[in-house]
């Protein structure tokens, strides 16, 4: 339900029901990074547009009444039956903690939105209560592919929410 897996890595699957704007970005952290070396994991997002391996986006989604953000690199792209499935890698750890826990903001969202469709209203609060103990363990972990941003080059004010 969250992610596609293979035997060494792992993508969290962005849900249909949370809207995600891709944005062309000019992120210095995503340069260098190796395309082929997506061992870590990443995200898989839908797209309209063709963007090629290499492109560096920005994800940009609504959760809460807040837009949220993050950056990572195109690392594949699949034909999909209404546009393409682009597979996001993340040059740090950080970046990739902030990915995912975007994601799980995403996944609860998407699950408060199905309970009230079900005709079970949620607050936001009780849906990440709920998500949390049905969903959490299994939630892929997922890395960048330079591990940890050493301190000199951290940016302030780069937090989740």
């Amino acid at each position: 339900m969250h992610a596609l897996a293979s035997q060494s890595n792992a993508f969290i699957q962005h849900p249909e029901a949370i809207p995600a704007r891709l944005c062309v970005t000019s992120n210095h952290d995503t340069l260098g990074m190796d395309l082929i070396a997506h061992g870590r994991g990443g995200v898989c997002v839908p797209s309209v547009l063709r963007y090629q391996p290499g492109t560096p986006l920005q994800v940009r989604v609504f959760v809460g009444g807040r837009e949220l953000r993050y950056d990572g690199l195109v690392l594949w792209r699949r034909t999909r039956r209404e546009g393409f499935e682009l597979g996001l890698g993340f040059a740090t750890d950080d970046a990739a903690f902030r990915a995912r826990m975007i994601e799980q903001l995403c996944h609860i969202e998407a699950y408060r939105q199905h309970a009230m469709t079900a005709g079970q209203p949620l607050d936001f609060d009780r849906a990440a209560q709920q998500w949390i103990a049905r969903y959490s363990d299994g939630f892929p972990q997922i890395g960048g592919c330079c591990g940890s941003m050493p301190a000199r080059h951290a940016q302030p004010g780069v937090a989740v929410g």
